[in-house]
């Protein structure tokens, strides 16, 4: 009995301090939303008292018992829902817990598009800068950084760096990885996942982390990695952790938005064009005028006249021939021919002259 009796409080005791540990979930539906629609908020947690404050709740109001209310802010506006319960080593102790949450407005988005010299694009929001860092390979176009001021902590950066033959997205994540961590503080990776930009096999992951120059401010990134020939892309958008639910969506826009150099395709286009008009007229000039004038006045003089008196005359004789001496034969050839009565009377008168003495 005793140890059925520990054993439930220890239970009961686990199961208190996972509650105070664990940062139950919240969120606002649909995020960002339209000027003038109705946003509702969720959570999956209780207490002895609830109050969310934020939007038309002022400093608060008081919602225990509840999972959900609803609300219609005129701006983006940060909720916050306060929990207050016991605690487990003591009852008649209270705990307090708040979780945080931002629904973003969703605001017309102007945009604007950058060139680079080698030709890809991207799209930015109107009126931020683009700040650029030179490298030996591409120059001002090797990192920039689309951003309102200088070093801001919502960004878009764009990197473009060399790679080997055989290098595939993964490696080319593996080095972009390695280096993170010496710029953000305890950064937390997501599994990339495997998907495609433009035909090129791609990859997209994020990761959270506290960036150096932003001291206290946990940041969330979006990237997207690929390769094209002998260059590789790497795409980032940032924001804060806590905006990241309603900007997802725009940034993973603006992510995407990047065009890269479409090389493959202008090749085949480009190269019939200026070797056909070399080889055409090279061919005329020299072919036609040479060899058809010297084949016209040695074949047709020859040939021609030699060959139409041997053909004709020994074959146009033979077939009459031997059809008209065969014919005669057919026929039959008189045994007796009728005699002449003077030759029998000389015969006649000789045999009688040899005959008489």
């Amino acid at each position: 009995m005793p140890y059925r009796l520990v054993f439930t409080l220890f239970v009961l005791l686990a199961s208190a301090f996972a509650h105070a540990a664990e940062v139950p979930p919240i969120e606002v539906s649909p995020n960002p939303f339209k000027p003038g629609q109705t946003v509702t908020i969720r959570w999956n947690f209780s207490g002895k008292k609830l109050v969310i404050s934020g939007g038309t709740f002022g400093k608060g109001k008081v919602v225990t018992g509840k999972s959900s209310i609803k609300d219609k802010p005129k701006a983006t506006t940060r909720y916050t829902v306060t929990s207050t319960y016991p605690d487990p080593k003591s009852p008649k102790k209270l705990l307090t817990a708040k979780y945080t949450l931002v629904a973003e407005r969703e605001e017309p988005l102007l945009l604007s598009t950058y060139t680079a010299k080698r030709g890809w694009k991207i799209s930015y929001p109107r009126g931020w800068r683009d700040d650029h860092v030179n490298t030996p390979e591409e120059g001002r176009d090797g990192l920039i950084f689309f951003q309102k001021e200088e070093d801001a902590l919502e960004r878009i950066a764009v990197a473009i760096v060399p790679v080997k033959p055989g290098d595939t997205p993964a490696t080319l994540w593996s080095k972009v990885r390695s280096d993170i961590p010496s710029r953000y503080d305890r950064p937390e990776f997501q599994d990339p996942y495997e998907t495609s930009h433009y035909l090129n096999p791609a990859i997209t992951t994020e990761f959270i982390g506290m960036d150096r120059s932003h001291p206290g401010k946990k940041t969330h990134t979006l990237m997207l990695l690929f390769i094209q020939e002998d260059r590789g892309y790497v795409v980032s958008v940032r924001t804060e952790e806590a905006k990241i639910i309603g900007k997802r969506r725009v940034l993973d826009t603006l992510m995407r938005s990047l065009v890269p150099v479409l090389v493959k395709p202008r090749k085949p286009v480009e190269k019939p064009l200026e070797e056909t008009p070399e080889k055409t007229p090279e061919k005329t000039s020299e072919i036609t005028p040479e060899k058809v004038p010297e084949k016209t006045p040695e074949i047709a003089p020859r040939t021609v006249p030699e060959k139409s008196p041997e053909i004709i005359p020994e074959k146009s004789p033979e077939p009459p021939v031997q059809k008209e001496k065969i014919k005669p034969e057919n026929p039959p050839i008189p045994e007796n021919p009728p005699l002449d009565p003077e030759k029998v009377r000389l015969m006649l008168d000789l045999i009688l002259t040899f005959a008489l003495p």
